[in-house]
């Protein structure tokens, strides 16, 4: 599986003094690190900008976009459930 194309690494000297960058999934760049970003814009899709994200972003609360994501995600695995199935 490639790697987003935006990862913060976590850098650690191995025994030999070299310099080891590890991509955890666990430090992928929230919201908020990505939007603090100089040029953020240059990391998101073409027609996509940092100020149309912030719309979205305070559009809801977590707890209604854990809900929707949620309602999604069942959805996706009926779906899946229902090809597989066929």
């Amino acid at each position: 599986m490639p790697l987003p194309a935006l990862l913060f690494p976590e850098i650690r000297l191995d025994e030999k003094g070299r310099q080891r960058r590890r991509y955890r999934y666990e430090t992928m760049p929230s919201y908020e690190q990505l939007s603090s970003l100089p040029n953020a814009d240059q990391y998101l899709k073409p027609g996509v900008t940092v100020e149309r994200l912030d719309q979205l972003a305070h559009a809801m609360t977590g707890s209604q976009a854990a809900s929707q994501l949620n309602t999604e995600r069942k959805a996706l695995f009926v779906l899946i459930h229902k090809t597989a199935a066929a």
